[in-house]
């Protein structure tokens, strides 16, 4: 199976109800970048921000694993899965113009639970955003 690769920075994940919108959508984006960097204390917690990772995406499946080094192919000894996917279950692409380099995704649960996760990504090369987010 052909698949792409992006190597991209998870700046950091939130549950969100089933029915958010898009127009809820940079609120939330908003919250997660606020809280990726921040502990409860109000203190940075590096362990939790700015994460490298792989997400992977081909005609049956979309993965983001943790990155370990720069292998591009994905072992389940050495990588995490933070998210694996049907394409049909990302429901929601974001880009924000004013943050060229960022885009986020929603991520439906499966079918049959009504849990969705919202997912902001940093990519290196903003010219890859807009492809990715199209």
């Amino acid at each position: 199976k052909l698949f792409i690769n992006y190597k991209l920075t998870l700046i950091g994940s939130q549950p969100v109800h089933h029915l958010t919108t898009m127009t809820m959508l940079p609120w939330v984006v908003a919250e997660i970048c606020r809280s990726a960097a921040r502990d409860p204390g109000g203190h940075l917690n590096p362990a939790t921000y700015n994460k490298a990772v792989w997400l992977s995406v081909s005609l049956s499946w979309v993965r983001c694993v943790s990155a370990q080094g720069q292998q591009h192919f994905w072992d389940p000894l050495t990588h995490t899965v933070l998210f694996e996917c049907r394409p049909h279950q990302v429901t929601k692409l974001m880009h924000n113009s004013q943050e060229p380099s960022s885009f986020a995704c929603l991520v439906r649960d499966t079918p049959g639970r009504q849990s969705c996760a919202c997912y902001v990504f940093r990519c290196q090369e903003t010219t890859k955003v807009g492809y990715m987010a199209a």
